[in-house]
């Protein structure tokens, strides 16, 4: 492994220092666009959304709920504090994420900079400050995103679900995989409908019962006594 210098480690260490005070000044704080009491214009619908979910009345996306009742069983501050932990926490995953993905291709015993580069750059940039500032879930759903990307690359197929599910707390998005999902049922079930008619066709030509019939032979006459 390369030993970097007293220098690079200083400069690694501002860069990652200096896109932290982004993160947390511009995002978190709200510096330069309304300070702090006007941060989290997104949770604070969240927030009233919860409020409606818990006394019975379907406000937003069902998928949803779950995160807008949790922010609403406190205070708006305490919600907006919740929501600003939750997206630096994702945040911290999608930089993990981002430095493994580097890591199969640059190995740590190579070089370790995209330790410390990588993750300044997803922390500091100016689209998460951003995501941040609003209070919104797209840093949820992209970490949710990465995380089940990272299972399956990895043969975690069934484990990938998880976050996969959770990725749907944002309806744009959850809308989208849901009608992909009826699309794919659609088609496998046209799929599985014209396998039986072919075999059916062949049967009834042969004058014998499709083995793919037979588990419900009590349903269907046999094609034997077809005229």
């Amino acid at each position: 492994m390369v030993i970097p210098s007293t220098a690079e480690r200083r400069r690694r260490l501002a860069v990652v220092i200096g896109s932290l005070a982004i993160c947390l000044g511009a995002g978190v704080l709200g510096l330069g666009h309304g300070g702090p009491g006007a941060t989290a214009p997104d949770t604070r619908f969240l927030y009233l959304a919860g409020k409606y979910w818990l006394a019975g009345v379907n406000a937003y996306a069902p998928q949803a709920a779950p995160l807008c009742m949790v922010l609403a069983r406190g205070s708006l501050r305490t919600a907006v504090l919740l929501m600003a932990v939750l997206n630096l926490a994702a945040t911290a995953v999608l930089a993990w994420i981002a430095v493994a993905m580097v890591e199969e291709a640059v190995p740590p015993t190579t070089s370790t900079v995209q330790r410390w580069y990588v993750p300044a750059l997803v922390v500091g940039n100016l689209s998460t400050a951003f995501v941040l500032w609003m209070g919104q879930t797209t840093l949820i759903v992209a970490a949710a995103l990465a995380a089940a990307w990272w299972c399956v690359r990895r043969g975690w197929s069934i484990a990938a679900v998880v976050p996969l599910a959770l990725a749907t707390i944002k309806p744009p998005l959850g809308n989208d995989l849901l009608l992909y999902a009826r699309v794919v049922l659609v088609m496998a079930a046209l799929g599985w409908l014209g396998a039986l008619s072919v075999a059916a066709a062949r049967s009834a030509a042969l004058g014998t019962q499709p083995a793919a019939l037979a588990p419900w032979g009590r349903w269907f006459p046999s094609t034997s006594r077809m005229p």
